[in-house]
């Protein structure tokens, strides 16, 4: 850069421009030392993590070992165990904004464009060798559906995956981000997202929760560009999703089941509807 002189880079540079630039590689370095920068500063919300997290696992395992995924039951415990009990804690007890689990309109267009261009490589990616399916692509995999059978399923991912977005990413990594830091956090949430499977009945061995470990991973890493929600829901968490469902495990479910997940959807953003619209009247209500 040195060799370069001042009226070279004036003519191609503006002043606004060149101050611009400068203040965004600021901001990109200050992010990165953020993102690696480690910390110890353990509080009560994770002994509350924690405990949200097992009373979930315990209630999918019973839930899914004595009814099945069709079951409103299934659903619900998402609802009141992933979404409903933290935003209460986070809103509630200790009187946070919703920005504090991943709500906000911070970022909101750049989280739902980046969410859309990843869940369309997703969709035009081969399919990993190994699966059970006999399709080889994802969108081979949704051209053998009706609509009969694509609706319930779309229901499912939508549902499940505002609750995986909101409770691993927005719960979980963020309350672990500001007691050891970025990497670390994301490093918890996606083990926990791994071994949350074993409340759906599924092994727990290497070779299965491996790949559901490096799953977490991306999925939390994505989240942590933006701290939204929405980079990850509803496109990019409910493609992937369908994608292993239907490649992994060919799944299929009762038409009923668009009701049941659908309903419970609407129940997720009515908790989050009344809490937005309680926390603006109190800030009303103090100015």
């Amino acid at each position: 850069m040195e060799r370069y002189n001042a009226p070279f880079f004036s003519g191609i540079i503006k002043n606004g421009d060149r101050h611009r630039s400068m203040k965004s590689l600021r901001l990109y370095n200050d992010g990165l030392r953020e993102f690696v920068k480690f910390r110890f500063q353990p509080s009560v919300d994770l002994l509350v993590v924690l405990v949200s997290f097992l009373s979930l696992i315990i209630t999918l395992y019973y839930t899914w070992k004595l009814f099945s995924i069709t079951s409103v039951l299934v659903p619900l415990s998402m609802f009141i165990l992933g979404v409903l009990i933290p935003i209460l804690y986070n809103s509630f007890v200790k009187g946070q904004p919703l920005s504090e689990i991943g709500i906000s309109k911070t970022y909101w267009q750049r989280s739902l464009v980046l969410g859309f261009i990843l869940s369309i490589l997703i969709v035009i990616a081969p399919a990993p060798p190994g699966l059970t399916a006999t399709t080889t692509t994802f969108i081979a995999a949704v051209k053998d559906l009706t609509f009969i059978e694509l609706l319930p399923l779309l229901a499912l991912e939508i549902t499940a995956g505002l609750f995986w977005t909101i409770f691993f990413c927005g719960w979980i990594q963020l309350r672990f981000e500001r007691a050891f830091g970025a990497i670390p956090a994301i490093l918890v949430a996606a083990a926990l997202f791994a071994l949350h499977h074993a409340g759906y009945g599924e092994t727990i061995s290497p070779s299965h929760m491996v790949p559901l470990f490096m799953a977490g991973v991306v999925n939390s890493t994505i989240f942590r560009i933006t701290r939204n929600i929405l980079i990850l829901w509803p496109f990019f968490i409910t493609t992937t999703g369908l994608s292993s469902d239907l490649l992994q495990w060919n799944l299929r479910l009762p038409f009923e089941s668009t009701y049941t997940y659908f309903g419970v959807l609407i129940l997720m953003w009515l908790s989050i509807a009344v809490t937005h619209y309680q926390q603006k009247k109190a800030v009303s209500s103090q100015s």
